[in-house]
């Protein structure tokens, strides 16, 4: 295109130049400008548009003289006007154009993407346009449907919809639009419902050029309403005999309610008149209690704007002016004029309240009880806890006081104390247990672990009971790898040192006691005590693990409270075990713990035991943090039977935080229990500080429930020791934490 215009140019200048002044004219440059119209840039238009008006006025310089100058001069002056003039309008155009383009580009881009149907028909009715959407869903491609008649798969033979000529007549310039809904057969042949919204296109004498119409897939809609009809119709069958009342209430688009329908048995349970009552639903509205107005109206238009079921409670005023509590439930649709209508019925439940509130008021009372059950175990447990300490500690202090010993009287004297006051220790932890259990406020900490640090814990102790009482115990758990079980590791070791206690006392003279562990045959680990007791009849075995039952031992000086084994037992089956027993008269008795094995097994694997290292002694300091004088005392006898170790003292926790920073001590001994702060939060603040954090800290405090103790572990205690106190577990404590030099 540049080649010719390039030519043409050569050409008619060339023909300027040889003919007379005033011959040639602007009109052969004129056509050379038109030519823009093919280039592609617009700017191009005005470039030739300035060669052309260059080529003219050189023409004007060079070419022949022939007519008079000032008819050359308007002959040239008009040439160029005519080339900008035509380079101008030229330009308009190819801009008007390109922006056309770039609309139709942009609409078609709009129209593909859309999840309408969009189509546009000429005015008799042939398809000349359908976008994607609508080839997706009648299942053709869009050459196929191009050229078809409008509503060719239209259900005519069930559809009363107008002929295209008829629909034609009702679109007019005011009134361009028209919409219907129309059953076709989509893609599939799947019988479909479709909302069609066609609007004409008019020209400006108003003569219809096209129509184009939106269509929007309703299915799903109209097969709801269909179900909604069906209820409807259910609804209407219900006769007012029903025990609740039926109403249909209707929501219109300008926010007002109205009550076409109100049953008998409706207007009969809130005391208004049928007519009243649907001719102005106000009477209604003041119905509702003030509390309950707010959840109604939010209840509704949920429902409304979901049209999901509609199901609230709320208190109506009755005939007498109480207010009865009803259950109002309906099912909304929506009609095509926007009003949404619910179906639906309320139901009298003001007995089912009342007895619900009766309910929660009763179970509030129980949640009380049992609070207050708990708070007076939790304060009997640290009040009794408290002298046996004294008690107990004193005495063990009198029984091993090397400097200062006791004759052989005053020995039976201390350990009648003793037995005394452990008796009483057991029957007080017995009980508290067993309140607890039954109450239904007893955690368990249970997870898959070995047992085997338990049951060997176990075995020394019975070791030592047996040797006190002169009996001869054999631990037959020694070489066992075990395998993993779910217990609770404190609540096992309470039930296994029960059933080991209870075989050391219910023993002969010079008898035996033995440990062991076995898989039973049905894949389960049990842990069996052996005694060579005498025995338990057949009869008596159903009253063994029943409270307070001791088989007719209760006037015997065998100590015992008849709980143990009923704990025992409870903790067992919480922990998913199982406890039994075997046994003959004459001869002892079995009694056993089993529990599924979780993992691992149990077999025999000979180890030798590490010896404990040796600890160092050297000039240290404790400090201990104790409101109870008569405990300080105790505490201050025991800590000066370690070699070159003294004691500091507080009575609360700010002075033992204060003691702690001045003297940093090898390690504190702190009760929980402390006017101001207690123990916990002292602990929270040692560690806080980068003076005291790295000290070690001791519980000692009546405070021994497992979730006390396992909290005070987690907190940072390094050990947690329960009053009343065991002064060799005490004193091995101290020796730990103190440091060797």
């Amino acid at each position: 295109m540049v080649l010719l215009a390039a030519g043409l140019l050569a050409a008619i200048f060339a023909a300027d130049l040889k003919l007379p002044l005033g011959i040639a004219g602007g009109v052969p440059y004129v056509a050379v400008v038109l030519m823009g119209w093919w280039f592609p840039r617009r700017i191009h238009i005005f470039v030739l548009a300035a060669i052309c008006s260059v080529l003219t006025a050189a023409g004007y310089v060079y070419s022949p003289e022939g007519a008079p100058s000032w008819i050359v001069l308007v002959n040239r002056s008009l040439a160029l006007f005519a080339i900008g003039v035509t380079a101008a309008l030229l330009f308009t155009a190819r801009k008007a154009t390109a922006s056309f383009r770039e609309s139709e580009e942009s609409y078609r881009a709009i129209v593909e993407t859309q999840t309408e149907l969009i189509r546009r028909c000429s005015p008799d009715g042939i398809r000349i346009f359908v976008n994607e959407a609508f080839c997706h869903f009648y299942g053709h491609d869009r050459d196929e449907l191009i050229g078809m008649a409008s509503g060719s798969f239209f259900f005519r033979e069930e559809f009363d919809f107008p002929e295209w000529g008829e629909r034609l007549k009702k679109m007019s310039p005011e009134n361009p639009s028209i919409e219907a809904e129309v059953r076709v057969l989509s893609a599939g042949d799947k019988v479909s419902w479709l909302q069609w919204i066609d609007t004409g296109i008019f020209d400006e004498n108003g003569n219809l050029t096209g129509v184009q119409g939106v269509g929007r897939d309703i299915t799903e809609r109209k097969l709801a309403e269909e179900k909604l009809h069906e209820n409807e119709l259910r609804l209407t069958a219900i006769t007012d005999n029903l025990p609740g009342g039926l109403y249909r209430r209707v929501l219109h688009p300008d926010g007002s309610i109205s009550y076409p329908y109100l049953s008998e048995e409706f207007c009969r349970l809130l005391g208004i008149d049928q007519e009243e009552a649907m001719a102005d639903s106000r009477c209604l509205r003041e119905k509702i209690h003030p509390d309950d107005e707010k959840k109604t109206i939010e209840a509704m238009k949920e429902s409304a704007k979901n049209l999901g079921p509609y199901d609230c409670e709320q208190r109506l005023a009755g005939e007498d002016g109480e207010f009865l509590w009803v259950r109002s439930i309906a099912q909304p649709h929506r009609e095509k004029n926007g009003d949404v209508v619910w179906d639906g019925m309320i139901v009298d439940i003001t007995e089912q309240k009342r007895a619900q509130a009766e309910l929660e008021e009763a179970k509030q009372a129980a949640d009380d009880a049992n609070q207050a059950k708990s708070d007076f175990l939790a304060a009997m447990s640290h009040e009794l806890r408290t002298p046996l300490n004294g008690i107990l500690g004193f005495a063990q202090l009198l029984e091993t006081d090397t400097e200062n010993p006791l004759a052989s009287r005053q020995k039976d004297s201390v350990r009648q104390i003793l037995d005394g006051g452990e008796h009483l220790l057991v029957l007080v932890e017995d009980v508290l247990d067993l309140a607890k259990i039954e109450a239904g406020d007893f955690p368990m900490d249970v997870k898959p672990q070995d047992p085997k640090a338990v049951i060997t814990g176990c075995a020394a102790l019975a070791g030592t009971l047996c040797e006190q009482k002169g009996l001869t115990f054999y631990d037959r758990t020694a070489g066992w790898t075990m395998p993993k079980v779910s217990i609770d590791s404190t609540r096992l070791q309470q039930a296994l040192t029960n059933l080991l206690s209870n075989a050391v006392k219910y023993n002969r003279e010079g008898g035996t006691v033995s440990l062991s562990v076995e898989e039973t045959p049905g894949g389960r680990f049990r842990i069996a005590v052996t005694d060579s007791g005498p025995g338990i009849a057949e009869e008596a075995k159903a009253e063994l693990f029943k409270p307070f039952s001791r088989l007719g031992m209760e006037g015997s000086d065998i100590p015992g409270t008849g709980i143990g084994l009923s704990i025992t037992k409870q903790f067992v089956e919480r922990m998913g075990g199982d406890v039994g027993l075997e046994s003959t008269l004459g001869l002892g008795s079995t009694f056993w713990l089993e529990f599924s094995m979780v993992g691992g097994e149990l077999s025999f694997d000979v180890r030798k035991e590490e010896s404990e290292p040796a600890r160092g002694t050297a000039a240290h300091m404790v400090l201990c943090v104790e409101d109870n004088p008569s405990n300080l005392k105790l505490l201050e006898t025991l800590v000066g039977r370690i070699p070159n170790t003294a004691m500091l003292t507080a009575h609360t926790g700010e002075l033992g935080l204060d003691l702690a920073e001045i003297h940093r001590p090898d390690v504190i001994l702190m009760d929980i229990n402390l006017p101001g702060i207690d123990g916990f939060e002292a602990l929270k603040r040692l560690k806080a500080s980068q003076a005291t954090r790295d000290i070690p800290v001791i519980a000692l405090t009546a405070r021994a429930s497992p979730q006390d103790r396992a909290q005070g572990l987690k907190d940072g205690f390094q050990e947690y020791l329960t009053k009343p106190i065991n002064v060799a577990e005490v004193t091995a404590a101290l020796e730990n934490a103190i440091p060797a030099d």
